[in-house]
């Protein structure tokens, strides 16, 4: 929560000091602008890409949901609005799951000292230490049938996020490598389609 809080003042911040002109210029002058959102509410995304709209970046703009909560579903109307196409990054066997690890340990009031340590061990052991805690009912990932859904829909493709929401600095490659894989074959039978990128959980 903290990290949050401090990237949001940092980006207001930066946004009251530094003149929009010269932002708008810095797009221009990349023709890049990688925008990596968990979830942003539906009217705050419509006035950005208005924004943008109004003075012609649209086209510059890349934009990509990490994890697949169940919130993306609100933003699908903004990005019809405005036909802006989106990458929804997915973990498939968190979905299958319901949660992301992390965020369920949080949920549970797992001390944080223990579960940032859960980096370094397994799918297998991390599952098995949240089951002694007991399991979140409440489901903020999207399911599998909606996400299956979203990638029918001509404005999103459906990416890979590892099989797990690995955090792939603290696993051998081989491991990591297999999380890609297998994310990879189990998204090609959800979609009917190859996943062309791969995003890392965590930017790790």
């Amino acid at each position: 929560m903290m990290r949050l809080f401090l990237g949001y003042l940092v980006s207001v911040v930066y946004a009251v000091l530094r003149p929009r002109a010269k932002l708008v210029e810095k797009i221009e002058k990349k023709c890049y602008l990688p925008v990596v959102v968990h979830y942003l509410a539906p009217g705050e995304l419509d006035r950005i890409l208005t924004y943008l709209s109004r003075r012609g970046l649209l086209r510059h703009l890349d934009l990509s949901f990490d994890d697949a909560w169940s919130t993306v579903l609100e933003s699908v109307e903004v990005l019809e609005k405005h036909n802006v196409k989106a990458r929804l990054f997915v973990s498939p066997g968190q979905i299958l799951r319901g949660n992301v690890w992390t965020a369920e340990a949080e949920m549970l009031n797992i001390d944080s000292g223990i579960w940032r340590k859960w980096y370094v061990l397994d799918e297998k052991t991390r599952y098995g230490e949240l089951s002694r805690y007991g399991r979140i009912k409440k489901r903020t990932l999207l399911t599998k049938e909606q996400i299956i859904s979203l990638s029918k829909h001509p404005l999103i493709s459906i990416e890979n996020h590892t099989w797990s929401h690995l955090s792939a600095i603290h696993r051998p490659a081989d491991e990591v490598l297999e999380e890609i894989r297998r994310a990879q074959e189990e998204l090609f039978v959800w979609t009917g389609r190859e996943c062309q990128c791969l995003a890392w959980p965590f930017g790790r």
